[in-house]
């Protein structure tokens, strides 16, 4: 009776193991995430080299760290309902998004060192002194710089989600025994 216990209590503890490690990619985008989210206000007229309004790289970074943090909390959430009962490992798909998750957190973090720093602003200067790029036109990239790196991001979340199947039956899967397979019958019949 032990014996059955314990090897039904392996799978059981390895499946928790399983399920923390699926939960620890969007953990460190959601927590990249919010460390740019903190730091973005120390940002406060960082890029006035450029004569840009003193807002502008708070706001492009809480953009930015927000859309981090939907991400991570979407994947959370759609990883511990996967992972609620029995599942299996797309290893392919989940290695591609873990990649994806990884390189959205770098992404993040190294945003929130350089944010505040008034040299990432002084990039945008040629060698006279002026300025490459409008207030207005710096805005524009960096917020299209900011959505393709989540979008990027969100694709590997949605390859990484979709990487961990559900095992457990669902409410179309599940019938009463009683209850006529209509396909299946068509099936036989065809035979």
């Amino acid at each position: 009776m032990s014996h059955n216990v314990r090897t039904t209590a392996q799978p059981a503890a390895r499946t928790a193991v399983t399920r923390i490690l699926l939960l620890l990619p969007p953990l460190a985008l959601g927590v990249a995430a919010l460390i740019l989210l903190v730091v973005s206000p120390f940002s406060w007229g960082a890029a006035e080299v450029l004569n840009a309004p003193a807002w502008m790289p708070p706001v492009l970074g809480a953009l930015t760290a927000l859309g981090g943090l939907a991400v991570a909390l979407y994947s959370l959430r759609k990883t511990l309902r996967t992972t609620r009962g029995d599942f299996e490992v797309f290893t392919l798909q989940l290695v591609f998004g873990v990649l994806m998750f990884i390189s959205g957190a770098a992404m993040l973090v190294s945003l929130a060192v350089q944010l505040p720093d008034p040299s990432l602003y002084t990039r945008f200067l040629d060698e006279n002194g002026e300025y490459t790029l409008s207030p207005l036109g710096f805005f524009v990239v960096s917020l299209v710089m900011g959505a393709f790196n989540i979008g990027w991001v969100w694709a590997g979340a949605y390859l990484y989600s979709h990487a961990v199947a559900d095992m457990e039956p669902n409410r179309i899967s599940r019938r009463s025994p009683t209850e006529v397979d209509g396909v299946g019958q068509l099936l036989r019949e065809r035979r």
